[in-house]
C-alpha cells in the first residue's frame, strides 16, 4: 500500500469508531495496519460473563480491580501466529526459526482484544488495573484496545507467568 493511501485508509478506519461495532471497527483498523487472522472464536455473545466463562473460568481475575461493572462489551478479536506473520511480504525479515540461544521473550503467538467501557472517561490507573487483571488470563502477550467515550486506548498485555 502506498503511504498516502494507507494514511487515508487508517483515517477512514479510525473515523468508523464514531459509530458502529467496536469489534468490527477494531478488526478493520488492525487489518489496515497489516494484522489479520482467521483464528478467532465464534462466540454468540460479547458480554462480560461470556468473556469470563471463556478466559477466566478459574477465577484468577480480581473482579473489583478489573472494574468488571464498567465493562459494556469484551471481544476476543483474533490470535496472530508466527506463520501468519510470515505470510506478509513486508514481514519477510523476521525469522522465527533462528538457531542459537533461547530467548523466553520471543513469542510465537499474539492475541488481540477489545473492551468497550460504559463511562466516558477513565484514569490511566484504572485502565492499567484492568489490563493487569486480564493479564492473568493469558500465557502470551496481547494487545487490548479500550474504547470509552470518544477515546481509543491501546494497552499491551505481557505474560505474567
Amino acid at each position: 500500500m502506498h503511504e498516502p493511501h494507507i494514511r487515508i485508509e487508517i483515517q477512514r478506519a479510525l473515523n468508523a469508531f464514531i459509530e458502529g461495532n467496536l469489534s468490527e471497527n477494531t478488526t478493520n483498523l488492525l487489518r489496515v495496519l497489516g494484522y489479520e487472522s482467521q483464528r478467532t472464536l465464534n462466540r454468540p455473545s460479547n458480554t462480560v460473563e461470556a468473556f469470563l466463562e471463556d478466559f477466566d473460568n478459574h477465577g484468577q481475575m480480581h473482579r473489583e480491580k478489573a472494574h468488571l461493572h464498567e465493562w459494556d462489551t469484551a471481544d476476543f478479536l483474533f490470535q496472530l501466529t508466527a506463520d501468519e506473520i510470515k505470510q506478509y511480504h513486508f514481514q519477510e525479515t523476521i525469522n522465527f526459526a533462528e538457531r542459537g540461544s533461547v530467548d523466553n521473550a520471543i513469542y510465537h503467538s499474539y492475541l488481540f482484544l477489545a473492551i468497550k467501557l460504559k463511562g466516558n472517561a477513565y484514569s490511566r490507573r484504572a485502565l492499567v488495573n484492568i489490563t493487569r487483571e486480564i493479564n492473568w488470563c493469558y500465557a502470551m502477550p496481547a494487545l487490548l484496545i479500550f474504547q470509552h467515550g470518544h477515546a481509543l486506548i491501546p494497552n499491551l498485555i505481557e505474560n505474567s507467568s
